[in-house]
């Protein structure tokens, strides 16, 4: 899947990339002809990719660690993992321009900019996600505390829905009372 530009239609994927990755809200620029683009990256969107990262991320980590402690550590175990890791990245990639092209959950407002503190969204995003990968590490090397790192992963996960839905609901709110009515 491309980002093209709405104006010159050139690549723009690796701008969106950055910038979705970077949790940096806003439109993005084209490169080429400087023309902002139409689509706003919002708290939203970035909270759908936080979710799936964290998770995708967290069973990974979990993957890798049950793969060391059955087989150990020989050629091909590294070589699956090389390859685990290799998947995941370009799947990342794949996952951040399907966030920008196809804005899931929100495909009707995804044009509109909202007011949002983007710094401050920033900054919490990127500590949070630090913060869930530190947690995901130390509980899933510890194989005694899987039910709880489990419970934990779920709760995670329902919460995170829980700040998405009400991050739409937020964002249709305003949209609708700005733009709409």
């Amino acid at each position: 899947m491309k980002c093209l530009c709405t104006k010159c239609n050139k690549e723009i994927s690796k701008e969106v990339e950055k910038a979705v990755e970077n949790y940096e809200l806003g439109h993005i620029i084209c490169p080429h002809c400087k023309m902002k683009q139409k689509r706003y990256l919002s708290e939203a969107d970035i909270l759908v990719y936080f979710t799936l990262v964290s998770i995708f991320y967290c069973f990974l980590i979990s993957l890798f660690l049950f793969i060391y402690d059955t087989f150990g550590i020989n050629v091909p175990v590294v070589i699956l993992i090389c390859i685990m890791f290799v998947i995941s990245y370009f799947l990342l990639k794949q996952m951040t321009r399907f966030i920008y092209e196809k804005a899931p959950f929100k495909a009707d407002i995804k044009n509109y900019e909202i007011e949002e503190n983007k710094e401050a969204v920033t900054k919490r995003m990127k500590w949070q996600f630090i913060a869930f990968m530190v947690v995901a590490l130390m509980m899933s090397a510890e194989p005694t505390l899987a039910g709880v790192y489990s419970f934990l992963l779920v709760a995670f996960a329902g919460i995170n829905g829980i700040k998405l839905y009400l991050s739409i609901k937020n964002e249709r709110n305003y949209v609708y009372n700005k733009y709409i009515k």
